[in-house]
């Protein structure tokens, strides 16, 4: 129930874009889309990335070159990945990670070319 004593109704929903003003870092309109557990969705999953404090490449004085930061996927709203991972921690400068390196789990699709590089380890 809410605060004038009206029962709620709760619908699934999946983030489409948030606007933000330029200026001030303030949202003023967040789109969400209508996602039912048994549809099935194209969304961009954000990519985290771990093992930066033993990477040789970085400390060897390079840097991680994110070619992209998020991944689409063709998923039931049921099934959405919070994120995904990379391990950076035994990259080289000169290595790339490509989206075939991701673990997508059996009932999502990935809709990125697997043979793409996701990220590279650059020198500065």
């Amino acid at each position: 129930m809410n605060g004038d004593g009206k029962k709620m109704t709760h619908y699934p929903a999946v983030g489409r874009q948030v606007h933000i003003t330029a200026d001030t870092d303030v949202v003023e309109n967040v789109t969400l889309v209508h996602c039912p557990p048994d549809r099935h969705v194209k969304v961009a999953v954000p990519i985290q990335i771990f093992g930066e404090e033993v990477c040789p490449g970085l400390k060897a004085g390079g840097r991680i070159n994110h070619i992209s930061r998020k991944v689409r996927v063709l998923a039931r709203g049921d099934s959405i990945p919070e994120s995904f991972e990379l391990n950076v921690s035994a990259l080289n400068v000169g290595d790339k990670l490509h989206f075939s390196d991701l673990v997508i789990p059996e009932n999502v699709k990935l809709l990125e070319d697997v043979a793409a590089p996701a990220l590279k380890i650059m020198r500065k």
